[in-house]
C-alpha cells in the first residue's frame, strides 16, 4: 500500500530525510525527502533471494533489516543486517539460529535490539 510521502512497500520506516522501504519481491530502496516530499530516489537494491525482510529501521546513518532466512540448508535461520544510508552498500550482516520476530526491530540509545521466534533478544552497537 502507498506509505508516507506516497511511498510504496510492505515494510516503510521513514525519518526527516528518508524513506526505507521494502516490497514483497525483497526490492529495498531509499528515498530522500525534503519538506515532506520525495525528492529521488538515492538508491535501490535487490536483498537476498534466500532472505525475507520481516522489520525494517531507518537510523541516522543506516537502514537496519532483518527477518528469516529461507534457505532449508542454512544453519542460521534469522538475520539482522545494516545498509548505509548514503551507500546502499552492507556495513555489517549478523546471522541468528532463530528467525527474527515479526517487527522485531527497535532502537534504544543507538543500540539495535532484535527479538526472536523462539524468546531470544539480541542487542548490537
Amino acid at each position: 500500500g502507498a506509505g508516507r510521502a506516497g511511498a510504496r512497500g510492505d515494510t516503510v520506516s521513514w525519518s526527516g530525510k528518508y524513506i526505507a522501504s521494502c516490497d514483497m519481491s525483497n526490492n529495498l530502496s531509499v528515498t530522500a525527502v525534503e519538506d515532506g516530499k520525495p525528492k529521488g530516489k538515492k538508491w535501490a537494491l535487490p536483498v537476498a533471494k534466500d532472505r525475507q525482510v520481516t522489520s525494517l529501521i531507518i537510523c541516522n546513518n543506516v537502514v537496519v533489516i532483518g527477518g528469516a532466512i529461507t534457505d532449508k540448508g542454512a544453519r542460521a535461520q534469522g538475520f539482522v543486517q545494516a545498509i548505509g544510508i548514503e551507500s546502499g552498500k552492507s556495513v555489517w550482516d549478523k546471522t541468528f539460529p532463530s528467525k527474527l520476530a515479526f517487527n522485531g526491530l527497535a532502537i534504544d540509545g543507538g543500540k539495535i535490539v532484535a527479538s526472536f521466534d523462539d524468546g531470544s533478544v539480541a542487542c548490537m552497537k
